[in-house]
């Protein structure tokens, strides 16, 4: 069987091998596995520029023979890559992993991955993909694509509201996302009031029912706490509740007066 040319995916490759030396074989033997990941990844180095990867096709799976090579390109998460399908019997160290079950099982697993020996970075964080062309086309980078949302150049332009205008003759059109709901506004500060007046009137019951003594500890604390005395606080507190319940009735216009 001749030796054959093929693309494949690096993922669909097996290796051969449980464990791998950090650094390359002579004459690269001063270059380490990891340090061609970020090679590749940054663009310093193109797929193109390494030896071609020796793969042996056996029931119906590819083995790598160079599993150093393979670490690395799945490591840079390379697409593709043109290897060389060699004959089975040509290398004796597909025949030892197919005469070991223990460790042909071990190299199916899903995820496998050698260990290395050495001190080696195993963990890598690229911002860019390569896109790998076989043959001798040249290295390309395929920039990720933004995560965020694009937001449109232009917003929806209304009418700004009246009783923002300067006049009744001027009026600016304003940029807005959305009108105010004035009902919830309404709805809200009601409930305020509400609140208030409930609270108001459980205060002077507190007061009412207490002890003189505990009556005359609850409005010293206040007056301390408000810089004020009782005779400041009722007062303060009537006025303020009157106003707050005077502007939630319904506004009736005057008489027509000829």
């Amino acid at each position: 069987m001749a030796v054959v040319a093929m693309e494949v995916d690096p993922d669909t490759l097996l290796f051969t091998q449980d464990s791998i030396a950090v650094r390359f074989k002579k004459p690269y033997e001063k270059e380490k596995i990891d340090d061609a990941v970020i090679s590749i990844l940054n663009g310093a180095v193109r797929v193109s520029e390494f030896k071609r990867m020796r793969v042996v096709d056996h029931e119906g799976r590819l083995w790598s023979l160079d599993n150093r090579r393979l670490w690395v390109f799945k490591k840079a998460k390379v697409r593709k890559i043109v290897v060389d399908v060699v004959p089975f019997h040509r290398n004796p160290r597909i025949a030892e992993v197919m005469q070991n079950p223990e460790l042909k099982m071990k190299l199916l697993r899903t995820g496998f991955w050698p260990q290395v020996r050495g001190k080696c970075k195993m963990f890598f964080k690229p911002t860019k993909r390569v896109s790998h062309v076989p043959a001798a086309t040249k290295y390309r980078v395929e920039e990720r694509q933004p995560s965020y949302i694009q937001i449109p150049a232009e917003l929806p332009v209304i009418r700004r509201p009246e009783s923002f205008a300067d006049d009744g003759q001027n009026r600016t059109n304003w940029p807005v996302t959305h009108e105010p709901d004035e009902n919830n506004h309404e709805s809200e500060r009601k409930k305020a009031v509400t609140l208030v007046i409930i609270s108001s009137a459980l205060t002077i019951a507190a007061l009412a029912l207490a002890s003189d003594e505990s009556r005359r500890s609850i409005v010293n604390s206040l007056s301390s706490a408000m810089k004020v005395t009782f005779l400041d606080i009722i007062p303060a507190l009537g006025r303020w509740t009157v106003r707050k319940f005077w502007q939630t009735l319904p506004r009736v216009p005057p008489p027509f007066v000829a």
